[in-house]
C-alpha cells in the first residue's frame, strides 16, 4: 500500500504537509500497510461455496469415443449486479476421467487466477442398447439334435438410429449357440459367452 500524500493539521493550521505544505515539523517515517485480495475457493472437492454455480452435462450413450461435454462456471457473487460466467484457461482448467467407457464420467474443475480449489462434476454414459439374434432352423425329427450356428446369422440394432449397429470400431469377437432340439416341438436357439471388441481389441 502506497502512501502519496502526507497532511498534519494544529487547528486550522497545517504544521507539515508533505506535498507543497509551508511548514515542516514532522520527519515522517513511512510504514505502508499491505492490502491482499486472496483467491476465491471455488469449492471443496464436491461442495461449492459463495455463489459459484457450475452446469450440468447431460447423460449420452456409449458410441466408442471420448465425451468431453462443455460446462459453465459462474459466480453470481461477484459485484457487478449480474451472475458472471467466469472464463475457461483464465479463472479455472478442465480435465475429464472415465469419459469412454459405459458408467460415470468425472470432470474436475480447477481454480486458476483469481480462484483455486477444485469442483467436480460427473455425467453418466448409458450402455448402447443393441438386440443380438440367432437363426431359426427347422426339419422333420431323424432323432438327430437340430443346431443352428455361426456369427453371420447374427443381426444388430440399436435404440439410437435403427440404421445403426455397433459403436464405429465395436465387433463381435466370439459367440457361442447352444440351443438344441431333437424331439418333435420347438425350443429357443439361444446363445452365451458372447465377446464384443473394440478396433484395438479391448473388451
Amino acid at each position: 500500500n502506497t502512501i502519496t500524500a502526507v497532511s498534519i493539521n494544529r487547528g486550522t493550521k497545517t504544521v507539515y504537509a508533505e506535498n507543497g505544505g509551508t511548514a515542516n515539523n514532522y520527519k515522517v517515517e513511512k510504514r505502508p500497510g499491505k492490502l491482499t485480495v486472496a483467491a476465491k475457493s471455488l469449492g471443496n472437492g464436491a461442495e461449492y461455496t459463495g455463489g459459484i454455480i457450475v452446469s450440468q452435462p447431460a447423460a449420452v450413450t456409449y458410441d466408442g469415443s471420448t465425451h468431453t461435454p462443455g460446462i459453465t462456471v459462474s459466480d453470481s457473487s461477484l459485484k457487478t449486479g449480474v451472475k458472471a460466467e467466469l472464463v475457461q484457461g483464465t479463472d479455472y482448467t478442465v480435465s475429464y476421467s472415465n469419459n469412454t467407457a459405459a458408467g460415470t464420467a468425472v470432470i474436475t474443475i480447477t481454480g486458476k487466477g483469481n480462484y483455486t480449489g477444485s469442483i467436480t462434476r460427473s455425467f453418466t454414459i448409458n450402455k448402447r442398447r443393441i438386440t443380438i439374434s440367432s437363426d431359426s432352423a427347422s426339419k422333420t425329427y431323424d432323432g438327430i439334435a437340430l443346431t443352428k450356428g455361426g456369427t453371420a446369422s447374427l443381426s444388430y440394432n440399436s435404440d439410437i438410429n435403427a440404421a445403426d449397429s455397433m459403436a464405429a470400431g465395436d465387433s463381435i469377437s466370439s459367440v457361442n449357440f447352444t440351443g438344441t432340439q431333437t424331439d418333435a416341438g420347438s425350443s429357443k436357439n439361444t446363445y452365451d459367452n458372447l465377446v464384443i471388441k473394440n478396433s484395438s481389441g479391448s473388451v
